[in-house]
């Protein structure tokens, strides 16, 4: 990844933190600078010493711009309660999402758009969640309607009897307030008369959910179905992704990049077999088109937009016919996403899968350099090297989000991912059948039983001694004594020549021991 990007990464996440109000502003610059200074230090490198100040200059630009416009994003995108905790506001506000979380609680998300303030109506910026009970009024996405009064608080760290941290999760959506809307304290003020584009993709979901959920197929085979291919996680048995959890494959149940590739895919190759090789433009673009209308199909989340990106990116590179660093691509993806969503940069879903994608891309020049073996050794060999360098940078973000990391990830990623895999191209090829009226009666129960098989051997992996690593907590200094480490490894491997990487890491490994145990 190039330095200018790097530096841009930082400025526009450090302008984020800031402003979301986590930590404190001069707390959130602090951590800007000591990301910035393993970056900028080679910079000066064979400098001379008159353009030391140009060289200043542009980090401080780069880092100022980038760092205004996170800032700006993310102070417009938060919402900002002026007074005290379960004080009583009346505002106005378009919905944005609404689902029902259980029998006796729905969750509704609202932008806030207007606020009383005892005088007149003042404008307001960025969401709350708005808890209701069943018997309410209903409520549709792009729907207007005054509020209150209502009795804001700020979302709560932890739920009662549960491990979920409902501040973490809902401030990856941009919310940071709630309230309970009783009954009567809402009026609808102005109804969207034309359906907008995301809810037309939510019901389409549900409409092709609803079909796979007709297949004569087992709950929990058409439940994976609808997790894979539309990013319906509504019936997914709950034992079944914590099994799926623990072996160390829960990417397959949600749309990530591996689906959104293999979509992808598939078209380039439709359009190939069609004859339309030589129509470069007219492919990619229709091939983009439905890549991203298939991304927000299934919800448009973290992992999906940041394949879709990616996938654009990439095939601009090959229309324009430039060169393309898969870090690169990563980055410049990133950095759209932070721009359009400051909020990703709080996500777990986009947390891990920026660093797995980042983990395969730093270490496959180190894998590359391996001794290369014949068929079928080396599916083996690089799906081992895949896993590896995926969950290289995911450690940290999987112990602070679940508080604990699955052990035997390898054997799953071996044996159970492409069993999956199987399933999601069989899932689709089903769904197509489905569509055009013609029903395979054996084809149902291939899928039937790859989808057992998977979940037994995810129950047998979940079920082995010591198959997660639970440590007592991440402390702030864990993290970049983790990254450091991996970085003095991967530079060892790199030039095995110096003895001084290997003294340093031995150096880290100490601090990293000693800290943790004494």
């Amino acid at each position: 990844m190039g330095k200018p990007l790097a530096m841009s990464l930082v400025g526009i996440a450090t302008g984020i933190l800031a402003a979301s109000h986590i930590v404190e502003p001069a707390i959130a610059v602090i951590i800007g600078l000591a990301l910035l200074l393993p970056i900028a230090l080679p910079l000066f490198h064979r400098i001379y010493w008159r353009e030391i100040a140009q060289a200043i200059y542009t980090i401080l630009f780069v880092l100022v711009v980038t760092g205004l416009a996170g800032w700006l994003s993310s102070f417009l995108g938060c919402y900002q309660l002026k007074g005290t905790d379960n004080q009583s506001v009346i505002i106005q506000a378009r919905v944005t999402n609404y689902r029902m979380v259980s029998e006796r609680l729905g969750h509704l998300t609202v932008r806030v758009m207007r606020e009383w303030d005892g005088k007149g109506w003042q404008v307001q910026f960025g969401k709350i969640l708005l808890l209701i009970k069943p018997g309410q009024e209903s409520y549709h996405r792009g729907d207007v309607w005054l509020f209150g009064p209502l009795g804001l608080e700020k979302v709560p760290e932890s739920a009662p009897n549960s491990s979920f941290k409902p501040a973490r999760y809902w401030i990856s959506k941009g919310v940071g307030y709630q309230a309970w809307l009783n009954k009567g304290k809402s009026k609808l003020i102005a109804s969207r008369e034309k359906m907008a584009v995301a809810e037309w993709f939510k019901r389409s979901q549900q409409q092709f959910s609803d079909r796979i959920a007709a297949m004569p197929l087992s709950q929990n085979c058409t439940a994976l179905l609808s997790a894979m291919i539309l990013g319906d996680r509504t019936d997914l048995n709950p034992e079944v992704r914590d099994e799926f959890s623990r072996a160390g494959i829960i990417h397959v149940l949600s749309v990530s990049g591996l689906h959104v590739g293999v979509i992808y895919l598939i078209l380039k190759k439709l359009f190939s077999l069609l004859g339309f090789k030589r129509r470069r433009l007219p492919i990619s673009l229709l091939s983009l088109i439905l890549v991203w209308g298939f991304v927000e199909l299934t919800g448009a989340g973290p992992s999906a937009v940041r394949a879709g990106g990616m996938i654009t990116i990439f095939e601009l590179a090959w229309l324009l016919k430039r060169n393309s660093n898969g870090l690169q691509v990563l980055g410049t993806a990133g950095f759209i996403h932070l721009t359009m969503n400051p909020f990703t940069l709080f996500s777990a879903g986009a947390q891990l899968s920026y660093l797995a994608v980042a983990g395969i891309f730093s270490w496959s020049s180190i894998f590359r350099k391996l001794k290369k073996v014949r068929f079928p050794l080396n599916k083996i060999t690089g799906s081992i090297s895949v896993s590896l360098s995926a969950q290289s940078l995911i450690v940290p973000p999987l112990i602070f989000w679940f508080g604990w990391f699955p052990v035997y990830f390898l054997a799953g990623n071996l044996f159970l991912v492409p069993i999956m895999i199987t399933v999601f191209y069989l899932g689709i090829l089903l769904f197509l059948l489905d569509l055009s009226g013609i029903n395979l009666a054996f084809l149902y129960e291939v899928v039937d039983r790859l989808v057992e098989m998977a979940i037994a051997g995810a129950s047998w992996m979940g079920s082995l001694p010591g198959n997660v690593l639970e440590p007592k907590g991440l402390s702030w200094i864990d993290v970049p004594l983790y990254y450091l480490v991996i970085l003095l490894i991967r530079s060892y491997l790199q030039r095995p020549e110096s003895r001084k990487l290997l003294g340093g890491l031995s150096l880290v490994l100490t601090a990293m021991i000693f800290h943790r145990f004494f």
